[in-house]
């Protein structure tokens, strides 16, 4: 797919998922369509890179453990 294509060109997204496996489906796809993907496996994870890093969309699970979505 050509760069000039790519949905997500440019954009950090934040994946957390306590799933592993489903975790990186959706970061490949992400990076597939352009996007720096950062991931957590927990919501404190998360909150501390969203203290650190600016995120054009967060794509959460719902419910985890060690703090949710």
């Amino acid at each position: 797919m050509s760069e000039r294509f790519k949905r997500f060109a440019g954009e950090a997204i934040l994946v957390v998922d306590d799933e592993a496996d489903l975790r990186e489906l959706v970061k490949d796809e992400l990076l597939e369509q352009g996007a720096t993907v950062f991931e957590a496996r927990n919501g404190n994870l998360a909150f501390d890179l969203i203290s650190k890093h600016l995120f054009s969309a967060v794509i959460t699970d719902a419910r985890m453990p060690d703090g949710d979505g």
